[in-house]
């Protein structure tokens, strides 16, 4: 069968059975129903323009495309921790729809990092914040092409004091990394000297005592094997174990 007249409701609507999609086919009063009995596709038709249009309401198992044709919104239980969950059966809720008042949101519980292909991501307002040790650096090992915007990050390293090292492996960067500056502070107010370096190039600065110590060598590029990712490297003369050195880096 394609489709077969059942019955008229009694606020006139038809209702029909059938095992192909109605749509273009199936002429039909405005709001009547069709229900598709076939193996994969059993679902709920409504027509909506009383003529060949339908569109399909329920299907508790459906595939491929659902087209909302005139819907304009989706709302969900309101006031609720857990209005819409989509997953699969390994995990239930990658995607999360939180409608609690004053609290609504979605979030993305997924093993692996939530992955933007296109497009880009934009925050218009608000603010975007991590937990404590929870942002890790990761570029790509490619050099920026000419014509593009590097963005500066800051790293912070623990000084170990004393000549004792203190080593960051930089991410595997063809073009390297910039050295904007380095700002070394001293949180017991001890004298000394700190470095910052990889290879046999070095930047050192005397730590006064009592003061937050600044190293500043503008546009001093960091070497190292940079296919494998550079080694920065922190240390000291007589320094205090009580400080960190904060470096800013720009990808090139």
């Amino acid at each position: 069968m394609s489709s077969t007249y059942v019955t008229t409701i009694a606020s006139g609507q038809d209702l029909f059975t059938g095992d192909t999609d109605p749509n273009g086919v199936l002429q039909a009063r405005l709001g009547s129903f069709l229900l598709r009995v076939d193996t994969g596709n059993v679902s709920l038709y409504l027509n909506l323009d009383g003529v060949t249009a339908w569109g399909r309401v329920v299907s508790p198992n459906a595939s491929g495309v659902i087209s909302l044709i005139t819907a304009t919104s989706l709302l969900l239980l309101d006031n609720s921790a857990t209005a819409l969950d989509v997953g699969s059966t390994g995990l239930t809720n990658l995607l999360r729809f939180i409608t609690t008042n004053g609290a609504e949101q979605v979030t993305y519980n997924g093993v692996l990092p939530l992955v933007v292909s296109t497009g880009g991501l934009t925050v218009v307002a608000g603010t975007v914040s991590f937990p404590a040790g929870a942002l890790s650096l990761s570029l790509s090992a490619a050099a920026a092409p000419a014509g593009t915007l590097g963005v500066p990050f800051v790293l912070r390293v623990s000084h170990p004091g004393g000549n004792v090292n203190a080593d960051t492996v930089l991410p595997a960067r063809a073009g390297g990394f910039l050295l904007i500056d380095a700002f070394n502070i001293s949180a017991v107010g001890a004298g000394g000297t700190v470095q910052v370096f990889s290879g046999a190039t070095a930047y050192t600065d005397a730590m006064a005592v009592g003061a937050v110590n600044v190293i500043t060598r503008a546009a001093q590029r960091i070497t190292g094997t940079y296919a494998s990712g550079g080694t920065l490297r922190v240390t000291g003369a007589g320094g205090p174990t009580a400080s960190s050195v904060l470096v800013t880096l720009m990808p090139l």
